[in-house]
C-alpha cells in the first residue's frame, strides 16, 4: 500500500470508520454542521497508481488549534478511476472494485476519519452519535488498520504522495 504522506505525528490517530452512501462533499458539510467543524477539501486528491491510471480519494481536513485535535476524513472507496485527465466512475472499469479501496483491512466503510491528538473518551462517543444521526449515514465504529497499513498512514498538509 503506498503511503499516504500527511506530516508524521507522534500519538497514534484515533479511527473511525463510517458507511455511507452519501457522496464526499455532502458527508462533510453535514459532519461540519453537526460537530461545529470546518473540513476543507483538500485541492489534490490521494492517488493510488495503477498501470493505466489513478484511483483518486478524495480527502477533508479540519485542525482545531485550540483542542490541538485534527480531522482528517478520507474516502476509503475511491471516487473515480482518471485515465489521461479523464475522470471515470469505478463502476465503468471492469474488475477494479477490489483495487480501489484505500485500506483494504478496513473495506467495510465507505470513509474513515482518522482524529489526532488527545480527544476524551466521552467527546469521541459524542462524536460518534453526531454522525451516526446524519441522514445517510447508517454505520460508524471506531476501527483500526492492520499495523502494516497503520504504519503507512500520515497525515500532514503538504499532500505529497508516493
Amino acid at each position: 500500500m503506498p503511503k499516504l504522506l500527511l506530516q508524521e505525528i507522534a500519538e497514534h490517530p484515533l479511527y473511525l470508520g463510517v458507511v455511507s452512501a452519501l457522496p464526499d462533499y455532502k458527508l462533510a458539510f453535514h459532519i461540519n454542521e453537526n460537530l461545529n467543524l470546518a473540513l476543507a477539501h483538500d485541492p489534490v486528491d490521494f492517488a493510488i497508481t495503477h498501470e493505466k491510471g489513478a484511483f483518486l480519494f478524495p480527502r477533508y481536513t479540519y485542525s482545531d488549534n485550540e483542542e490541538q485535535i485534527t480531522w482528517h476524513l478520507m474516502r476509503n472507496k475511491a471516487a473515480c478511476f482518471k485515465i489521461n485527465n479523464q475522470e471515470l466512475p469505478i463502476n465503468t472499469i471492469a474488475d477494479q472494485a477490489k483495487k480501489s479501496i484505500f485500506v483494504k483491512s478496513l473495506q467495510q466503510y465507505d470513509y474513515l476519519i482518522a482524529i489526532t491528538g488527545n480527544p476524551q473518551t466521552e467527546m469521541v462517543k459524542s462524536w460518534q452519535q453526531a454522525i451516526r444521526n446524519i441522514k445517510g449515514v447508517s454505520f460508524v465504529s471506531a476501527c483500526e488498520p492492520t499495523a502494516t497499513e497503520s504504519k503507512n498512514l500520515y497525515f500532514e498538509s503538504n499532500h505529497e504522495s508516493e
